[in-house]
């Protein structure tokens, strides 16, 4: 999904998945769970390239829920690691504070651009207002049909505009789609993972 800015214009990959945002927890996903092997490993270094790697295609989709996804399960890794006695979190910090000095100084400009990370910009103010409004027409679409939703795939045919609009709220939107009882069976098998 390219964000257009006049006369610039950022790509934002989203590989096979059908948003961007979608890799970018994806690749967070895959950098939490990088740290388990960076302990673990004999040959940190290679490792240690291969993350920063990974944190850099990570930046490269510009997803502000991954990155602050990431954030908050790089503070739990380390709070755990800490208090569990696991031994000691200091290479991957070291290692967190490279991959973010090195990508930033590479996508600085881009990430400027895109905002909402370095900046507040008008294209992020955007983006959370557009958001903003599909959660609410999400919320009374819950409200009109909460047992059964509108149906799946529907939510898009329901919005006031017809336009390709997404909560970016799973839980909105399968509470629009499916109605409570599907949220309800989603939240369901979460927590119990059955």
């Amino acid at each position: 999904f390219p964000v257009t800015i006049f006369p610039t214009v950022l790509f934002r990959p989203q590989g096979t998945l059908p948003h961007t945002n979608i890799l970018g927890g994806l690749l967070t996903a895959s950098l939490v769970s990088s740290y388990y092997y960076l302990q673990q490993a004999k040959r940190k270094w290679l490792l240690g390239a291969l993350f920063c790697l990974q944190f850099f295609a990570m930046t490269l989709t510009y997803s502000r829920s991954a990155l602050f996804g990431w954030m908050i399960g790089t503070t739990i890794w380390i709070g755990m690691t800490l208090w569990h006695k696991r031994g000691s979190p200091r290479f991957i910090l070291y290692l967190v504070l490279l991959s973010s000095l090195i990508t930033t100084a590479l996508l600085y400009e881009q990430m400027t651009t895109r905002g909402g990370i370095v900046n507040y910009n008008q294209i992020a103010q955007q983006s959370d207002k557009t958001r903003l409004y599909y959660q609410h027409v999400a919320l009374n679409i819950i409200k009109e049909h909460p047992i059964t939703g509108v149906g799946f795939t529907q939510f898009a045919l329901r919005t006031p505009t017809n336009g390709p609009g997404a909560t970016h709220n799973i839980y909105l939107l399968i509470g629009a789609e499916m109605g409570l009882i599907g949220l309800a069976s989603f939240l369901f098998i979460i927590v119990t993972g059955k």
